[in-house]
């Protein structure tokens, strides 16, 4: 909790959100992982972040590489984040902090196909335990991502990191 200074109610409001925004996942991002501002960042112009009170740790995560923009430039900071989108983030994240699972083996993901454009990066968030099955047995890339849920997912990735960096 710390890591969240004087941002403390952000994470209270994050922490209890039925559904996560994109611009909630970009300021929890930069207050769980604050070494990612200094990777290389590309710049880029967003069309849309101006008023977001986070537009700072918006224009890191997309300068990074975590998250892409529509073909107008739009970040889309109020859209809610799906399970898919939630793992797309996480799996760039973990390739740029360099952890390593290690050579585990793919985990059966019924409502996903290997063929998706997503697989590897499901099955990388699934092999270091960011994301888990639904009560249906699904991964459910298309349903929202709760604030507890990206919340424990984030505290789980920081104990991952520290232990499984090269």
């Amino acid at each position: 909790m710390g890591r969240w200074g004087a941002d403390i109610d952000q994470f209270r409001k994050i922490q209890s959100a039925t559904a996560i925004t994109r611009e909630q996942l970009s300021m929890m991002i930069l207050r769980y992982f604050p070494q990612v501002s200094d990777f290389r960042q590309t710049p880029t112009i967003v069309s849309d972040i101006q008023d977001a009170p986070a537009w700072r740790d918006i224009q890191t995560v997309v300068g990074i590489g975590l998250f892409d923009l529509t073909g107008n430039r739009a970040f889309g900071p109020a859209e809610t984040v799906t399970r898919g989108d939630f793992a797309v983030a996480m799996a760039r994240m973990i390739r740029l902090l360099g952890a390593n699972p290690g050579e585990a083996p793919s985990i059966s993901t019924p409502d996903l196909a290997p063929s998706s454009a997503i697989y590897q990066d499901v099955q990388l968030v699934l092999q270091c335990g960011l994301l888990t099955f639904g009560n249906a047995g699904k991964i459910d890339i298309s349903g929202q991502m709760t604030g507890e849920q990206a919340v424990s997912a984030a505290e789980r990735l920081l104990a991952f990191v520290r232990q499984n960096t090269k």
